[in-house]
């Protein structure tokens, strides 16, 4: 082994750093800039570009570490001084956990989350947990940290790398060049580097809303959340029931409604925290039987409030203009033992379509005779049927066409 071996980077240690620094240019700009874009699709295609290049950077961190504990880096130069070489070691430690810890964080995010992670489109990325809202918000935050741990480690490599070409004039970043015809154009990455690491951190400072935030522009096109709860719709009838028609009382504590549906090939589910409804119902008269539900636009939740706020745009559930969602039944039907049929109608966006609910309800009563019952079903809608995410979000690659509408209702006889 020469003594050239013993100063310079191996190639393959050159390669992997000045890979990483590339990636690094373009990740942290893209970052700061697509969380403060308006939803769009080019918007949720630079997520998708952003979420593979970063995945990107974690396996080629890793190949890094590997080839470090193969091969040893060379040793500092003997012009190093004592507190150079300890804070080297500390910035690429630093350097280490934010290109460790955005990648993994933002990783773990997605998931959380339930957001579609394919990488560069070819495959699905496994998600590392189940979707979290909570889980979602704390790598949000943990994913803000990483990126101010990696600024800094960004600002202080260059800062070091400047200061031994320009200052000391000693071979410090020679070691790294792969050829010195290339030594312009790295120089000109390293600055770009620290440009986007001071950006980045400007950006961080100054930015008036939280990153993955909705854009103040939206406030027109959302309903702000009411803790206040919906006033129970009444049954509309043609006739009054029969008394003997028992009327069930919505427990909203042990009830929801939620919904499932595919974003970009990726499953997320969603519930509303506030409905109401009135129920007229008897197994034995289902013919007089009826059911009237409401539904607050507005509450709805899907484990990310950036998310939520996009769905109650223009486009999607528009909850400025619709506040409220509506099923009115219009006739029951037996399906089985402890299973039933409700056919209606479903209101939303100011368009009604007939749906079919299957159903199954048990009831119950207790030694005084009071009456509970849980009922759980189901049913899908084809989003476009009631004009939402038409234009440029009518693929079904992006949003599933078909929406599965879950409800599971404790009650208890009046």
């Amino acid at each position: 082994m020469s003594q050239n071996d013993h100063i310079h980077y191996h190639p393959l240690a050159k390669g992997l750093h000045w890979i990483t620094a590339l990636l690094v240019l373009i990740l942290m700009p893209l970052g700061f800039y697509m969380v403060r874009m308006d939803f769009s699709g080019l918007k949720l295609d630079l997520y998708a570009l952003h979420k593979s290049l970063g995945l990107t950077v974690l396996v080629i961190v890793a190949l890094r570490l590997l080839w470090r504990l193969c091969r040893p880096a060379p040793p500092a130069l003997s012009s190093h001084a004592g507190w150079e070489k300890s804070l080297a070691k500390a910035v690429h430690w630093l350097f280490y956990i934010g290109l460790i810890g955005m990648p993994l964080t933002g990783w773990i995010m997605s998931s959380a989350g339930a957001f579609p992670n394919r990488f560069f489109g070819l495959f699905d990325v496994p998600s590392l947990t189940s979707q979290d809202a909570g889980l979602f918000s704390a790598m949000r935050t943990a994913h803000t940290a990483f990126a101010w741990c990696l600024t800094g480690g960004i600002a202080l490599h260059v800062a070091g790398a400047l200061k031994h070409h320009i200052i000391d004039r000693d071979g410090t970043l020679r070691r790294m060049m792969p050829l010195r015809f290339f030594t312009p154009f790295l120089i000109m990455i390293i600055v770009a580097l620290a440009a986007a690491g001071i950006g980045g951190a400007y950006s961080l400072v100054t930015m008036q809303k939280p990153a993955y935030g909705l854009p103040a522009d939206m406030a027109e096109n959302i309903i702000t959340d009411s803790d206040s709860p919906l006033a129970a719709p009444e049954a509309q009838t043609a006739q009054d029931p029969p008394p003997d028609i028992p009327s069930w009382i919505i427990d909203r504590d042990n009830s929801r409604i939620g919904f499932t549906a595919r974003a970009q090939g990726s499953r997320f589910n969603g519930f509303f925290n506030r409905f109401d409804g009135t129920i007229l119902f008897s197994p034995d008269r289902l013919e007089d039987s009826r059911a009237v539900m409401s539904v607050d636009i507005s509450s709805i939740e899907s484990g990310s409030t950036e998310r939520d706020g996009y769905i109650k745009m223009r486009p999607w559930l528009f909850a400025a203009q619709y506040p409220q969602a509506r099923f009115t039944s219009e006739r029951f039907a037996a399906a089985g033992e402890g299973r039933y049929k409700a056919f209606g109608m479903l209101e939303m966006r100011g368009i009604s379509q007939p749906v079919e609910m299957t159903f199954d309800l048990a009831i119950t009563k207790d030694e005084h005779g009071a009456k509970t019952a849980r009922m759980n079903g189901d049913f899908t809608i084809d989003r476009l049927a009631f004009d939402i995410g038409r234009g440029e979000w009518e693929a079904d690659s992006v949003v599933s066409h078909e929406i599965t509408i879950t409800v599971s209702l404790a009650v208890w006889a009046e």
